[in-house]
């Protein structure tokens, strides 16, 4: 039901879904934060939901060119850093529990899009050693 509610995939503009999972996972996490904080399995989803929801936005905007290369790779930072959160506090459930088997995925994801932001420094680099080697 979680997931359902806030399927951005739901809105006409994907982009305001995503803006709307964003805003209201960081509301949940202050809450969560506030009534338990320490170790706790609801903060641990509703970061790795978040992660998400900032990566694809990130992406969106990108793509759309209303931000560039170095705004990008600052919001995928972003979520780089809720996805290491997540798998922090994910590691403590049992491997073969929904939540094991989510840390899982998550670390899967998180070599994925650590090997996309490599992938897109390293194109920038790149770039800026061709444009050096012109102007010369």
């Amino acid at each position: 039901m979680f997931l359902r509610i806030f399927n951005p995939l739901t809105f006409s503009d994907h982009r305001l879904g995503f803006e709307r999972k964003n805003r209201t996972l960081h509301q949940l996490l202050d809450i969560f934060q506030k009534i338990k904080s320490g170790i706790s399995r609801i903060q641990a989803i509703a970061m790795y939901e978040l992660h998400s929801a900032v990566a694809s936005l990130a992406q969106k905007c990108y793509n759309n060119r209303e931000f560039g290369i170095e705004e990008f790779v600052k919001k995928l930072l972003t979520a780089e850093n809720f996805l290491k959160n997540s798998i922090k506090y994910l590691l403590y459930e049992p491997m073969k529990s929904p939540e094991g088997r989510l840390a899982q995925n998550a670390l899967s994801e998180l070599k994925m899009l650590r090997l996309s932001i490599n992938n897109i420094q390293l194109g920038e680099k790149k770039k800026e050693t061709r444009k050096a080697k012109k102007k010369k």
